[in-house]
């Protein structure tokens, strides 16, 4: 894997990423997720795997791994 990125350099084709979020007055949080195009109300915005982070803010975020091998 490479560095953390910008995340205006994140891919916006709904494609999933490892992403970075510091907040305030809380711990730092990574997840998985990705950019999520609203056709109905119009509100693009990052999102977790779990689609419970609607408001997400990272800004950074990194290429997930490559998957493990076939055994």
């Amino acid at each position: 894997m490479s560095g953390w990125r910008p995340i205006e350099t994140a891919p916006k084709d709904g494609a999933w990423v490892w992403l970075y979020e510091a907040v305030e007055h809380e711990a730092d949080r990574q997840y998985v997720g990705h950019w999520f195009h609203d056709y109905i109300g119009d509100e693009d915005r990052w999102q977790d795997a779990a689609d419970c982070r609607e408001f997400a803010k990272p800004t950074h975020w990194m290429p997930l791994p490559d998957p493990p091998e076939a055994a």
